[in-house]
Formats: C-alpha cells, structure tokens, sequence
C-alpha cells in the first residue's frame, strides 16, 4: 500500500498538468493555429479537384485561402463530383471558418436552395462527373485580412435515387 500511494500521487499530479495544459492551449487555439498555419492545401487556381462520391455518403474538399484577396474576385477552381457506384441524387454545401465571406461559382447543372445547399438538377449516374463549381467568390462585402488564412470546405452528400430526397433532405 505504501510504495503505491506515491505512485497515485504522481498519476494525479501529472494527468492534472496535461488537463490543464490541454484546457489552456484549447481555449487559446494553439492547435488550431499551428494547422491552418501551415496547411498546403491552399486553392491552386485553374487546377481540377474530384470529389468521389458514393450513394449514402458523404465527402468533403477542404482548402485555404489566403487573405490577400480582394472582395468581388472570383478564385479560379474546377470542383468535379464523381460518382462511384451508383446513381444518386447529390447536394453541396460551402462550409467556411467564417461565414458570409465566400460563395461558390456554381455550374447550372446546380440550383442554390434557401437551405444553404446547392443542388444537381437532374441524377448522377454511375462514373459520371459533373462540375460543381468553377470557382470561388469572395462576395462584394467581405473585407478579407491580409495575411490571413480563411479555412473552407465544400460538403457534398449523396443519396440513392431509390430514396425519397424530399423527405431526407427538405424536411
């Protein structure tokens, strides 16, 4: 019993430390920080990006941009969906660490609901790609930080087109 007390002891004092330390780094977003810092993942203007897709399932494309934007420009980035095994109904969102800054330069083969989403108007049939957006915006009212790195990601979901969209989606 004796030689374990100083043992709990010590246990204690070191899980104490480290909940604290993981409390204070938490609330001040040294990890957030240190990732959006120093993510590659910044748009490549004019390159193609594929999100695959499969039905039920969700997938995502997460990307940086930089602050030295200026408000109403249109970044340049061909964003395709793929579909992998079946046809399904799709959907994308636009997902940004702060809202009301970007938008998506979307294809018309999408329709924009008051939901936030943007729908493909028609089935996306197996192997099939159909480009979502051609670009990003920075909206005319957004006033971008220089130096600044704004995470984004775009959410695209899919459904089987077995399924009652109406019901899973719009209720």
């Amino acid at each position: 019993m004796k030689k374990s007390f100083p043992l709990l002891i010590f246990c204690i004092i070191t899980l104490s430390i480290l909940l604290i330390l993981s409390v204070y780094l938490g609330f001040n977003g040294i990890f957030y920080k240190r990732v959006t810092n120093s993510m590659d993942i910044d748009i490549k203007a004019g390159n193609t990006k594929i999100i695959e897709i499969d039905k039920n399932e969700s997938n995502v494309f997460s990307f940086v941009i930089d602050g030295s934007y200026l408000s109403g420009q249109t970044i340049p980035q061909n964003v395709e969906v793929l579909s992998l095994s079946d046809n399904v109904f799709v959907r994308a969102k636009l997902v940004c660490q702060e809202n009301g800054l970007f938008s998506l330069k979307t294809s018309e083969k999408f329709s924009y609901e008051e939901d936030g989403y943007f729908y493909f108007n028609d089935i996306l049939k197996v192997g099939e790609k159909a480009l979502l957006t051609s670009g990003v915006e920075i909206l005319p009212n957004a006033m971008l930080e220089s130096g600044k790195k704004y995470l984004c990601t775009i959410v695209v979901e899919s459904l089987d087109e077995e399924m009652d969209v109406n019901n899973v989606w719009k209720s």
